[in-house]
């Protein structure tokens, strides 16, 4: 199952056996439930993780409504980067959908991957530059694309996962309540006839 995380980090960076074995002992597996929550907002991150099995979602709570800003399946690393940096409280959570199966590397040890693996600092910034453009796009789409375009996307874009993912959280993502994605969908289904 670590393969998976090898060969995530191997698009980054090129790898080395000793360096496997460096990034083998660094990261641990961690387990999580359905509903659980893997970092509440408030706490500081002090880890980042590979998703091997599962699908989470980050959220806000804006005026005591929790809104979910991003789903995250297998093959991606999660974290709350701004606070794992700063040592900041959380500001999101990030919460399990389904049962998780994750590799967990501790923000010391992230600095020891980034100082024992010869091209370590240069996956930690191409990494972040990928949060950085994806967030980039996700605030541009959510202030200049209409819910039913957004909701289209999402289909396109996680067709592999999307299916797994809550209705009414599907709704909070897009901004709009569980009766207008309803809405949506049903004209979706009737304009495809």
């Amino acid at each position: 199952m670590k393969e998976l995380l090898f060969n995530k980090i191997k698009e980054y960076i090129p790898l080395s056996d000793s360096e496997l074995q460096i990034i083998d002992s660094l990261f641990v597996i961690e387990e999580f439930t359905a509903n659980d929550i893997i970092l509440a907002e408030g706490n500081v991150c002090n880890k980042m993780w590979f998703m091997a099995i599962g699908l989470v979602r980050y959220t806000i709570n804006n005026d005591g409504e929790e809104r979910t800003f991003i789903f995250r399946n297998e093959g991606n690393f999660i974290s709350d980067i701004e606070g794992l940096v700063k040592k900041t409280a959380a500001t999101k959570s990030i919460i399990a959908i389904e049962n998780c199966l994750m590799y967990a590397i501790t923000s010391a040890d992230l600095q020891r991957f980034f100082n024992e693996v010869k091209y370590g600092e240069r996956f930690g910034r191409l990494l972040v530059e990928n949060i950085f453009v994806a967030s980039v796009n996700h605030i541009v789409s959510f202030y200049t694309e209409s819910p039913e375009t957004r909701y289209i996307k999402l289909l396109k874009q996680n067709n592999d996962f999307i299916q797994r993912i809550p209705q009414y959280h599907i709704a909070s993502f897009l901004g709009i309540k569980p009766q207008s994605l309803c809405r949506i969908k049903k004209r979706l289904l009737l304009n495809n006839l």
